[in-house]
């Protein structure tokens, strides 16, 4: 039912979009009151957090096959944050190459092991399960000790062509779960 009331409301939005466009008053995202993608620093901690984020990234990066392979679950909750990375929707949908975060998500209330992906600072889903245990063995077994781990992130889909045709946005993740 939830997925039925969510499609519902893409829909309507897709259809908002299109109005707007036909009108020629085309809606991005910061003009609905979202946040910039990559905010600029303001505060000195804010600029220390960043050089973090890019110290933890250059030291635990997580290489792929390329081939993008790895699904990530839970993404239907995040069109928005997923409309937001890329800008809005398109005619031709997306087909983006970005840097992602796994974030080892300890405090979750429904899974002690899950693990967030974020891109550009912003939730785009989670790995499955058993993925994350999978990620998460293979992180002990490298006896890496971060909570951060960067990789490569394909965001497909998010296409408005008509009515009757708007895609979602899936993201894929280039990542190996098995140490080599």
């Amino acid at each position: 039912m939830a997925w039925l009331a969510l499609k519902k409301q893409l829909r309507g939005e897709c259809d908002a979009g299109r109005a707007n466009k036909a009108a020629g008053r085309a809606e991005r995202p910061a003009a609905r009151g979202w946040k910039a993608v990559e905010p600029k620093c303001t505060t000195e901690r804010d600029r220390e957090n960043d050089d973090r984020d890019r110290r933890i990234r250059a030291g635990q990066w997580l290489d792929g096959n390329g081939r993008f392979n790895l699904q990530v679950v839970g993404e239907s909750q995040y069109q928005r944050a997923l409309e937001q990375i890329c800008g809005g929707r398109t005619h031709q949908g997306e087909d983006r190459i970005l840097d992602a975060v796994l974030l080892l998500d300890d405090d979750n209330p429904y899974d002690q092991n899950a693990v967030r992906v974020e891109i550009s600072g912003l939730t785009a889903g989670y790995l499955s399960r058993d993925t994350a245990q999978r990620f998460r063995s293979r992180i002990r077994k490298e006896d890496l000790r971060a909570d951060k781990f960067a990789c490569r992130a394909n965001i497909r889909g998010g296409w408005d062509r008509s009515e009757e045709d708007c895609g979602h946005f899936g993201v894929w993740l280039d990542v190996c779960l098995y140490a080599r």
